[in-house]
């Protein structure tokens, strides 16, 4: 019977796609796995690029924190709580490491895996894996979770093994960059004041232009896209769609 995994790994971007090598992983020591992973709903277009994710369950939570006592809020929480429970799992990884991200691994049947109280941005989250894994905080991303599966699948982790993403450009994805040579700009930001300045970001698209790049500005909400094309304009960039 084929291993079935549950990845937790919701925020931010960037962590996501740290995740992605360890699930490549998996997927080389067991190509029949399922694995489903669940992920904060604006960067569930991550996970769903790659072809071994079978499901994404989408949830939330930042907007819901914010609306606990709507109705509609709980019968969301609800439906990701069904989605969770539809079948038993073998491993529920919880790379995130958080309060919040255990409360939502608790949710679902399975064996709960995830850093110990040493490794961990939030210690009191290792209380309640079943197994924990001791891998050093200061380590590369992309490394502690790939250490993180191999101790849950009982492996040696293979560091002369190069890090695998395993994304794959959907075949209905038709833009392309209108030039052959050009630097991507990623304003993005889960907070607005996390974001670089503007005029920053204009000089920057300044240096590229004289260096003989065309630029691409990505974008990934619709807040998002008018930065993008407020970017853009002065710039002369492209901006593809989402």
């Amino acid at each position: 019977m084929a291993l079935r995994v549950l990845v937790v790994k919701t925020t931010s971007m960037g962590d996501v796609v740290h995740m992605l090598p360890a699930v490549e992983d998996l997927l080389r020591w067991h190509p029949d796995a399922q694995v489903d992973w669940l992920v904060e709903a604006p960067f569930a277009a991550i996970p769903a690029l790659h072809p071994g994710v079978q499901r994404v369950i989408p949830q939330a939570w930042r907007k819901w924190r914010k609306k606990l006592m709507e109705r509609v809020t709980w019968q969301a929480l609800g439906k990701v709580r069904a989605a969770l429970r539809e079948q038993p799992y073998d491993l529920v990884i919880d790379a995130q490491g958080l309060l919040k991200s255990v409360m939502w691994a608790l949710q679902a049947p399975g064996l709960r895996v995830g850093f110990d109280r040493h490794s961990i941005r939030e210690p009191l989250a290792s209380a309640f894996y079943q197994r924990k894994v001791a891998v050093s905080r200061s380590l590369q991303a992309v490394e502690r979770n790939r250490r993180l599966m191999a101790a849950a699948l009982g492996r040696a982790f293979e560091p002369e093994v190069p890090a695998q993403f395993g994304l794959a450009i959907p075949q209905e994805a038709t833009w392309r960059a209108p030039v052959d040579r050009y630097a991507l700009l990623i304003p993005c930001a889960s907070r607005i004041e996390k974001r670089w300045p503007e005029p920053d970001w204009l000089a920057v698209g300044e240096r590229l232009k004289t260096a003989g790049l065309g630029l691409v500005v990505l974008w990934g909400s619709p807040d998002e896209e008018q930065l993008a094309q407020r970017l853009a304009g002065p710039l002369g960039a492209a901006v593809p769609p989402f």
